[in-house]
């Protein structure tokens, strides 16, 4: 895995546990996602693929959609795509987003909880 493969895969795994999902790093080299993050709450599964080049990457996203579990969802981090691409993949059925917007989300949540945990300390002062 290369290091800027390694720097999505660190990002996208604190973003997913910033919304209360399980991330299970894949250590199975024939896995053709990063890592599943899971929402037992909600429910909700997804196999996440870093691919910082999306041209480059565009076979293997065919593959992975082929063997994502039923229960799972394909969400593929890139740096950038073109609205073309992200019409062919909602197409195909699975979700393309950029890390920094990912990132974003990540960084939002993490602000709500602490102002959260701020309101609650206040109050229970009080």
């Amino acid at each position: 895995m290369s290091s800027l493969v390694k720097k999505f895969v660190t990002s996208c795994t604190l973003t997913f546990k910033a919304f209360e999902h399980e991330v299970i790093i894949s250590k199975n080299q024939s896995t053709m996602w990063n890592f599943m993050a899971v929402n037992k709450r909600k429910d909700k599964v997804y196999a996440v693929y870093c691919a910082p080049r999306l041209a480059s990457a565009k076979a293997l996203v065919k593959v992975a959609m082929k063997k994502v579990p039923p229960d799972a969802r394909l969400v593929v981090v890139t740096s950038e795509f073109t609205i073309e691409e992200k019409m062919q993949a909602e197409q195909d059925g699975y979700t393309l987003v950029t890390l920094s917007l990912l990132s974003k989300y990540g960084t939002e949540m993490l602000d709500l909880r602490q102002r959260d945990g701020d309101e609650a300390s206040t109050l229970i002062a009080a």
